[in-house]
């Protein structure tokens, strides 16, 4: 098991657990493998506008050229611009410095590979491997065969131009609101919706690293709602830091999440017999809502563990097309090959131009099960999820929201030493109740007891 990978890249704590000196070393390992690689030593890096993000881009920087590879910056831009420039460039690898819709002190580095892919597992077990004290002996390289450092910040127009070229005039004459979350998209967002014709409220669409994801964006959609109604705005759009992802506001002011955008995409696809393999892919924490849905109209739901990394994976080995969380990191194989925020919300416009219907109404195409989440903080998680006889109750409850045709999923945090329960049911009483249940299982193996509510 990887020591420092989680999800979604490294992250931690700017300066203390991704300070500047592993940050560099993290650039010599990465150099290191390059070489051993026999890759071309061309390395793109983007970030968010975090405070950290300067430092953490000099020091990685620093390491790539210190072990011969040419750094191309393009400074702060959304994820998924990495992702496109990657693989249309040919770079080996692309760099994001920036942890999502984390607080400001956190930071991150998540790693895209030639395709524009999240990297595999193999290369992060590659790179653990070498971040090892003395795992390989440190180049001494000197003159030419140090590796130098390019601005590229002009090259966001090309990923600009891909995202306007998929748009063409289905935003002509709408209103829509954005909120860019202080984050990656704030000049990028606002510029390609403008050029495809729609009148756009600007709503945090600064690049401030001090109040990144503060009351806004994807984590606080409350002022996005209120605007929204007050302009009469055909959609709001919520974007985290790094605008990997999207959560919509509807005319009404409603949230409309990842599952509801993958369940009208999906059915629009079913109805027009132009959905591969009559399936688009969630994750485990997808809604029962959208299965159901997705069932009635004769179609099916995949489910991948949780990150879009993993969604990817099940969409490329079933030649699909569509899928993506409820969280709204959503994936349209046809352009992109990572969640991308504004890709998102553009292809949900589209359909509200194809289909001529509102927001709320194709929000509407799937009735979401109540849905309850509890987490647990445990000594041990491992041990935990070994235990022979919460196990056998596990099963039990299970069984009995089979019978009520409700899902009840336990899984361990990615990152912390946390255990996640979920369920669902066709009574919001009924799904806490049993994920009260399911969450006392585990309060032998908790220092002090406490369940928390995502």
């Amino acid at each position: 098991m990887a020591r420092y990978f989680g999800t979604d890249g490294i992250r931690g704590v700017a300066g203390i657990d991704l300070s500047a000196q592993f940050t560099f070393q993290l650039g010599e390992a990465m150099g290191q493998l390059v070489r051993e690689q026999g890759w071309d030593k061309r390395i793109i890096i983007g970030r968010d506008s975090r405070i950290s993000g300067p430092m953490l881009e000099s020091a990685l920087t620093a390491g790539l050229m210190a072990s011969g590879c040419d750094v191309h910056t393009i400074g702060i831009a959304p994820t998924p611009v990495i992702a496109y420039l990657t693989t249309n460039l040919g770079f080996p690898m692309g760099c994001v410095i920036s942890a999502s819709h984390n607080p400001i002190q956190d930071n991150g580095i998540k790693f895209f590979d030639h395709r524009g892919m999240k990297i595999d597992d193999n290369i992060q077990y590659r790179i653990e491997k070498l971040l090892k004290p003395k795992a390989f002996e440190r180049p001494e390289l000197s003159g030419e065969n140090i590796g130098t450092r390019h601005d590229w910040a002009s090259r966001v127009d090309e990923y600009v131009k891909h995202i306007n070229g998929i748009g063409q005039d289905h935003l002509v004459g709408r209103k829509i609101v954005i909120d860019a979350a202080y984050g990656a998209a704030s000049a990028v967002a606002p510029s390609i919706f403008t050029l495809l014709g729609a009148e756009i409220i600007p709503l945090h669409c600064v690049p401030d690293g001090s109040r990144i994801n503060v009351n806004c964006g994807t984590t606080d959609t409350t002022v996005l709602r209120d605007i929204v109604l007050k302009t009469g705005a055909d959609m709001g759009i919520a974007l985290d830091g790094d605008a990997d992802r999207a959560i919509l506001v509807d005319e009404l002011g409603k949230i409309v999440d990842g599952d509801q955008i993958l369940a009208m995409w999906g059915l629009h696809l079913l109805k027009k017999d132009s959905l591969p393999n009559k399936s688009i892919v969630g994750t485990v924490l997808s809604n029962k809502g959208l299965e159901v849905a997705l069932e009635e109209a004769g179609g099916k739901l995949l489910r991948s563990a949780v990150g879009d990394k993993y969604v990817l994976e099940e969409m490329i080995n079933n030649g699909l097309k569509i899928g993506g969380e409820q969280s709204g990191h959503l994936i349209f194989l046809d352009y992109q090959t990572t969640g991308d925020g504004v890709l998102t919300a553009l292809m949900v416009a589209i359909l509200i131009n194809e289909t001529g219907l509102k927001l709320s109404e194709l929000g509407a195409m799937m009735t979401r099960y109540p849905q309850v989440q509890l987490n647990i903080e445990v000594k041990n998680k491992k041990a935990a999820l070994d235990d022979k006889s919460i196990n056998s109750e596990i099963a039990n409850l299970t069984l009995e929201m089979d019978k009520i045709k409700g899902r009840l999923l336990v899984r361990p945090s990615g990152t912390e030493s946390v255990i996640r329960v979920m369920t669902e049911a066709p009574e919001e009483d009924e799904a806490r109740r049993m994920a009260e249940l399911a969450i006392d299982l585990f309060k032998g193996y908790s220092e002090n007891g406490i369940v928390t509510e995502l």
